[in-house]
């Protein structure tokens, strides 16, 4: 529609200063370069972000040294084999780290091989305005329209076999950002979750620290279990499934353990537990 945001607005500015050295940076370097991905979705939902992903049509190496020159900060390879790079910025600088990479062929081609249409999204650096902080934005129409409506949609029905960590990443972004994921992609989801089994250790960690470190975790966990994903992660539970218990318990022993973190969330203060007695309401 013709409403739909065509720029972002970098209004921070100690941000749009980094912006500006950025875009000379890449310049200076000859390196065609654009701003990609969680940094336009968060500015276009206001949502303060510390990180900054790039790509890069040339030179990452060289690019990553000269920005950590220029922002007093020290570079380090993410994965030299595919060039990317990471610059960590001092504390208090206006970004935590910028991370880049390669670009895979040309910008459309990049972006089309990204997770979530919300992600597909660019700022080519070279028509960043430093005096308004104005990019314009490059990518499909449907990333905008998906971050209005507030829904997680896959790029491509291949995305999970590109790399399966996103099965756990899509349920966390999701619940960060107050997303809800679309039908679709919740089934591609299911279709895909043995594909779990395949991801490496720490990164399924990572994920699922960061997805029960937020509020309502325990309606997470049955999110998890409703997209076949808990158990994939924790084998030893699907056993409990539909093992009824004694009269005094409402559930089977999957869903009592389900609900035991829905009720600890309770006790916490990061949700609601209808099924407390009054004298203990009283207590909480």
């Amino acid at each position: 529609s013709d409403s739909q945001p065509s720029f972002i607005t970098i209004t921070d500015p100690a941000q749009r200063a980094v912006a500006a050295i950025l875009a000379e940076t890449a310049d200076t370097l000859q390196t065609p370069a654009a701003i990609v991905g969680g940094f336009i979705r968060d500015t276009l939902l206001g949502r303060p972000t510390p990180d900054l992903d790039i790509v890069v049509f040339g030179d990452t190496a060289a690019l990553a040294k000269k920005l950590a020159d220029k922002l007093r900060g020290t570079f380090f390879a993410l994965d030299a084999e595919t060039n990317m790079y990471r610059v960590i910025l001092p504390p208090n600088a206006a970004f935590r780290q910028i991370d880049i990479s390669a670009a895979w062929g040309t910008l459309d081609e990049d972006l089309q091989r990204r997770d979530f249409t919300v992600n597909a999204l660019a700022c080519s650096l070279d028509n960043f305005d430093a005096s308004t902080g104005n990019m314009s934005i490059i990518g499909a129409a449907q990333g905008i329209t998906d971050i209005e409506n507030r829904c997680l949609r896959a790029v491509a029905p291949d995305i999970f076999h590109k790399d399966p960590a996103r099965l756990l990443r899509g349920v966390r972004l999701a619940v960060e950002l107050g997303f809800t994921i679309e039908p679709t992609t919740e089934t591609t989801i299911t279709a895909n979750a043995d594909l779990l089994a395949t991801v490496a250790g720490e990164r399924t960690r990572e994920e699922l620290l960061r997805l029960l470190s937020l509020p309502m975790a325990g309606t997470i966990v049955e999110y998890l279990d409703r997209l076949s994903l808990l158990t994939k992660i924790f084998p030893e539970l699907e056993p409990s499934r539909g093992i009824e218990q004694p009269k005094e318990h409402a559930w089977d022993v999957l869903n009592h353990q389900m609900k035991t973190v829905a009720s600890l969330d309770w006790i916490l203060g990061q949700g609601s537990w209808p099924h407390a007695a009054a004298s203990v309401r009283e207590l909480i």
